[in-house]
């Protein structure tokens, strides 16, 4: 499957997997972002988001650091 999705597809795919956080990309409108936003809210489901880089991205490395800080990852 190739998204972007609606958030009812969203929604029922989080409850099908039981799916207790969601690690997502800032993709915009054209990805589907709200979609995904709206039904983690909706299904009580921990959203994690990368944003866009501002100038230069995370390494791997970094980012894995950044979620064992900032979530217990």
């Amino acid at each position: 499957m190739q998204g972007p999705f609606s958030r009812e597809l969203n929604e029922a795919l989080l409850r099908q997997l039981s799916i207790r956080w969601l690690v997502t990309k800032e993709s915009g409108p054209s990805g589907g972002f709200e979609q995904k936003v709206e039904a983690a809210h909706a299904c009580g489901v921990r959203l994690v988001v990368i944003e866009r880089p501002h100038e230069r991205g995370l390494t791997f490395a970094q980012a894995c650091r950044a979620l064992e800080e900032n979530y217990g990852l």
